[in-house]
């Protein structure tokens, strides 16, 4: 089994419901995607290339209410619903009534209707510019504009390319970072050499040998370089042996200490500490001869 290793600042850690996200809106208004689809509001500049440089001018204008753009020349030009690839592609191909070798540069200089509206929707947030999103029992989250992201099982990185890819679709220049601001409770279980074994309700993210702890520490006898880790994912488990005797055993000297296994802890953890050699051979010990032999033949300890 690879090693699960702890959550390096929560990029590898799966999201589940319950988890409450931030999500910081970043937005840049002069970028400009070529598969955006214009609508009412954007504001766009229009540059008549083909004349001379004296004459030359950026013209700015806004996709009016009903969808259309006035141009020099062309008069009403539907642009809402098209690309500015494919905007500018239609008023060239119309152009050519009037110019002999148009070339007409139109690009999107803001778009106005869903970059306002998701400034609005993040500015309703706790700080502005951020929203926070919680992870239903579905496993999903609803944000401004793009709607519910399935997340469940998702890290933090694989979020923000898909957010980030979805908001690229219809809104130009908007970026969006989430983080976890709080994770759900998770449980994990602990069995064998402890003194409190049992299941656990995590609030924060927690090493093995805090759980340990939480379970009243380990008890005499027990094997600390062979703890077992059995880790489901995607319902099979994985099991892993973990050395935690510098972890636990409070050897402190310059250079001994590793902690390489003392990892975090994810939901459904299952911490069992055995036995070790010694311990093993006391019990063997106790059931062959105390409850054992002597157990059944209690005259031969009487006739002593």
């Amino acid at each position: 089994m690879p090693a699960p290793g702890p959550y390096s600042a929560y990029e590898q850690y799966p999201l589940r419901p319950g988890d409450r996200l931030e999500f910081t809106l970043s937005v840049e208004p002069h970028t400009q995607q070529n598969g955006y689809r214009l609508m009412p509001g954007d504001e766009l500049s229009v540059e008549y290339r083909h004349e001379p440089t004296e004459r030359r001018a950026v013209r700015r204008m806004k996709v009016l209410p009903d969808g259309s753009i006035h141009l020099p020349e062309l008069g009403r030009v539907e642009a809402a619903g098209k690309t500015v690839g494919e905007l500018t592609a239609e008023v060239n191909r119309l152009a050519r009534r009037f110019y002999k070798h148009p070339d007409i540069a139109i690009w999107a200089t803001e778009t106005m209707g869903r970059a306002e509206e998701l400034r609005r929707a993040f500015s309703t947030g706790f700080t502005n510019q951020s929203l926070t999103a919680v992870v239903g029992p579905d496993g999903t989250i609803d944000l401004p504009v793009i709607g519910r992201v399935y997340v469940f099982g998702r890290t933090l990185p694989e979020v923000t390319d898909e957010v980030n890819r979805r908001y690229a679709e219809l809104v130009p220049g908007v970026s969006v970072w989430p983080r976890i601001v709080q994770r759900a409770p998770e449980r994990v279980y602990v069995l064998g050499q402890v003194d409190n074994p049992g299941e656990y309700l995590l609030e924060r993210p927690t090493h093995v040998s805090q759980l340990i702890a939480m379970a009243g520490g380990y008890t005499l006898g027990s094997e600390l370089r062979r703890v077992i880790l059995i880790r489901y994912r995607s319902g099979r488990p994985m099991v892993r042996e973990l050395n935690l005797h510098d972890a636990l055993w409070q050897d402190t000297r310059a250079g001994r200490v590793d902690l390489s296994d003392d990892i975090i802890l994810a939901d459904g953890d299952v911490i069992v500490v055995p036995r070790d050699h010694i311990q093993k051979g006391d019990d063997l010990i106790r059931r062959v001869f105390t409850e054992g032999i002597y157990g059944l033949l209690p005259s031969l300890t009487q006739a002593r």
